[in-house]
């Protein structure tokens, strides 16, 4: 499976897992079958330290080519990016773990797991400290 996780870096296996997709600078490409990887910057990430984006203003599947992945395992992300990512045709599974290797390691053993409405959409960029950084 080739998944997309939005990383606040471009550490490779280690690169850590952002809290929301939109809003991640990086977003990791790897493939759980050969392991291969690839980062690509989030041009809508904004410029500077701390800049972010304008809520719903993401559009990273203009960033990641159309074969790039089948699925974004990911912490949290609005409703337009969940419906713009289901009318691609890709999953979207709860990043459990802290880094990339993390979510690499759920996929080759089978223990990626689907979301609940409440467990990953976001409202807002406003994430509130809870439970694995997901927000509410």
């Amino acid at each position: 499976m080739k998944i997309c996780i939005p990383t606040v870096d471009d550490g490779g296996l280690d690169a850590r897992i952002s809290d929301h997709f939109g809003s991640a600078p990086f977003y990791t490409l790897v493939d759980s079958e050969t392991g291969m990887l690839k980062t690509v910057r989030n041009t809508h990430h904004g410029h500077g330290r701390g800049a972010g984006h304008r809520h719903g203003a993401c559009r990273a599947l203009n960033q990641i080519g159309p074969d790039d992945c089948d699925a974004v395992v990911c912490r949290g992300l609005g409703r337009g990016a969940m419906a713009s990512l289901g009318r691609a045709g890709l999953k979207v599974y709860v990043a459990d773990g802290a880094k990339v290797s993390d979510v690499l390691e759920a996929a080759r053993n089978g223990s990626l797991r689907r979301p609940s409405n409440d467990e990953i959409l976001c409202g807002g960029h406003q994430h509130h400290g809870r439970a694995g950084g997901r927000c509410g």
